[in-house]
């Protein structure tokens, strides 16, 4: 295992150095600047989840990183894959069961515990707006807790942190059409605050996977939001015949 920790952390050192990304900013709202040190010359283990993000953080494609895992992490990975596939195929009863036990272990790492938020937040969307909000914003304060979407170029996101900021717009929108005036938004519309997330995403350095992967999602989430937009004003102005 001690190999193991060694050459994950030459891989991270000599990505993170090669993209000129400094500790400090590889490491913010998950770790101190120290534990990058110590995780790259391989004296500290992280969990597995950690592990990914911090790849996915420097924009290499997951699907191109493999290494061996403890029993645990399977077993966590494993329950993660099931609630997935559980989504794609709208089986929302074994989702719940898979979930709970997912989120007992899920709490011994950051990254595990904000994708179980960001699944409640997906979850109470369809009946309860209001919690999928506070779930949501739950799931962003965990690895980014002073995030601003005015700021983003000064931070260094994972792929998986921009769906969550883009799915935090979706669902703040439909609570409210207007400005969003929160520690998040700040004073920018709904509208500034996706197209600073579509700037942030076209300016990454990221392989060409996650940047297909991720720049769509968040078009799709923007895309919807005009929609909504123009709909709303059509039914305001008596035109409803004419919404999509």
């Amino acid at each position: 295992m001690d190999k193991n920790k060694k050459a994950y952390g030459n891989l991270l050192k000599s990505i993170r150095k090669y993209k000129g990304i400094s500790e400090e900013l590889l490491a913010h709202g998950m770790f101190d600047k120290s534990m990058i040190y110590r995780i790259e010359s391989g004296q500290r283990r992280i969990g597995f989840f950690s592990r990914r993000r911090l790849m996915s953080r420097l924009g290499i494609s997951l699907s191109l990183f493999t290494e061996y895992l403890q029993y645990d992490e399977y077993e966590a990975y494993s329950k993660q894959r099931e609630i997935i596939y559980a989504f794609e195929n709208e089986d929302t009863q074994n989702i719940e069961s898979v979930l709970a036990e997912y989120e007992k272990t899920a709490k011994k790492d950051k990254v595990g515990l904000q994708f179980a938020l960001f699944i409640r937040a997906v979850l109470e969307s369809s009946s309860d707006l209001e919690m999928s909000y506070e779930y949501i914003s739950k799931c962003i304060k965990i690895t980014m807790p002073n995030i601003k979407y005015s700021e983003l170029s000064e931070y260094v996101l994972s792929g998986e942190e921009v769906k969550y900021l883009s799915y935090y717009l979706k669902i703040k929108s439909t609570i409210e059409k207007d400005t969003i005036d929160d520690d998040i938004c700040g004073n920018l519309t709904i509208n500034g605050c996706f197209e600073k997330l579509l700037d942030y995403i076209i300016e990454q350095k990221w392989d060409t996977v996650p940047q297909m992967q991720v720049f769509p999602a968040v078009l799709v989430d923007y895309w919807n939001y005009l929609v909504n937009c123009r709909n709303d004003f059509l039914i305001k102005n008596g035109n409803a015949n004419q919404t999509f």
